[in-house]
């Protein structure tokens, strides 16, 4: 059972990166095709999102509850900064379905088609090991940020395993303080579960709790102000995230009681905000 359980996920793996890259190869000349004839990127900006929301119908068990949209003005800039676990981070980031551009690391830019489709809709690439690269990053980010397009950042750096976050670097901070726009921090719980442990392979499920949280506005801080809003941001995802897996732990427990002819939520109870 359990090889013919191996072959079945690797087949299914191998279909759904087929169908990832046959669709990104279709949105790059979609892109190309309407970039040269669009004003302010009004329609290519749209595509990434497109891409999001169509790989995360793949599976018929890939669950994605997206809460809080509600608490973000469809045409505000924003810093959204965004716990990372895994690559189906950027798929749940793309459901946000708003206009933002994404410091990214500059070695995605160089992936074929992918990295062509980031240069293409402006993500921002960042050079971690050059400090002039940071400088440009910076200022790049600022000046969307100016014209009322979001920025989004994964503040920790790169992905982390277990139920802490790691700590923040401090871009994310100075870039809102600077430019005086709200920050808007994301907690992401589950997307890990897109690849088994120890395994190349995807599952079959995926079940993701994303919440948009509050944003915190930053009229009035002051650039000396950025260690203090890290931390307040800290401290308010990590709250966030470790409820979050409190209560997959206990779904998960109370889940394996319930008979399994008995109807059963697909999703644990969401938190009532104060």
């Amino acid at each position: 059972m359990s090889i013919l359980r191996s072959l079945t996920s690797w087949i299914f793996t191998i279909l759904v990166w087929i169908f990832i890259a046959a669709l990104t190869t279709f949105f790059l000349f979609v892109i190309l095709l309407f970039k040269p004839f669009e004003k302010n990127q009004s329609l290519s900006y749209r595509i990434p999102n497109l891409w999001g929301l169509i790989i995360s119908k793949i599976s018929p068990a890939w669950h994605i509850e997206l809460q809080g949209l509600d608490l973000i003005e469809e045409n505000e800039g924003y810093v959204f900064v965004v716990n990372h676990r895994s690559f189906a981070d950027i798929i749940c980031v793309h459901l946000l379905q708003r206009h933002f551009k994404w410091v990214a690391k500059d070695s995605l830019f160089k992936i074929p088609v992918i990295g062509w489709i980031m240069s293409l809709v402006s993500y921002i690439p960042l050079q971690r090991d050059r400090h002039g690269s940071i400088k440009t990053t910076y200022r790049e980010a600022l000046e969307w940020l100016r014209r009322h397009i979001s920025i989004v950042i994964f503040p920790e750096g790169t992905r982390t395993p277990g139920n802490q976050l790691r700590n923040f670097k401090n871009g994310a901070f100075k870039l809102a303080i600077e430019s005086q726009k709200p920050i808007v921090p994301v907690v992401i719980h589950g997307s890990d579960q897109i690849q088994r442990a120890n395994s190349r392979s995807l599952s079959f499920n995926m079940q993701v709790n994303m919440k948009i949280l509050k944003p915190i506005p930053t009229a009035g801080k002051k650039a000396e102000d950025f260690g203090e809003l890290k931390k307040e941001v800290y401290d308010i995802m990590q709250t966030e995230y470790s409820f979050l897996c409190q209560d997959m732990s206990t779904y998960n427990a109370s889940d394996k009681e319930v008979d399994s002819d008995s109807e059963k939520p697909l999703l644990p109870p969401t938190r009532i905000e104060q």
